[in-house]
């Protein structure tokens, strides 16, 4: 609570804090990936829940943007079904497009760029080898 509450008073905000939240949303959404009885949206109603606030109140900080794909890189490399990588990618992008629109320094939107690019690296290291590969998590993504 005390992350959340930082980042909604940015004065007070130490983008370091959020890594130990980010490392506990991972965890949160990689138990989830475990339980064997749950439908598509529990995955990606629990990612929205993890990273939408943060996304949302940090896309003006390169630090937390950073972060944030940085995590959903590491889940990317757990999670086991298209559905739950197609939620992953559309947190993925929401992030990368709110950066555009809110880093004003270009090399900090060239950071970001190159986390999202090491985000689809892992995303398609999981899918490399299926028949429908990226393509097919991308369709899922756009359907989300």
């Amino acid at each position: 609570m005390l992350v959340l509450v930082k980042g909604i008073y940015p004065s007070d905000f130490d983008p370091r804090d959020m890594l130990p939240c980010c490392l506990s949303c991972a965890d949160s959404i990689r138990a989830s990936t475990a339980a064997r009885d749950r439908s598509r949206s529990d995955f990606a109603d629990v990612t929205d829940a993890a990273f939408n606030q943060i996304r949302q109140y940090g896309r003006s900080s390169a630090s937390v943007t950073i972060r944030l794909l940085e995590v959903l890189a590491v889940v990317a490399r757990q999670v086991q079904t298209e559905e739950d990588r197609a939620a992953l990618l559309r947190q993925a992008i929401m992030i990368e497009r709110g950066s555009r629109e809110g880093l004003a320094e270009e090399q900090d939107r060239k950071n970001v760029e190159e986390r999202y690019q090491s985000f689809l690296t892992a995303l398609d290291e999981k899918v490399s080898g299926k028949a429908d590969g990226l393509d097919r998590v991308l369709h899922l993504s756009a359907e989300g």
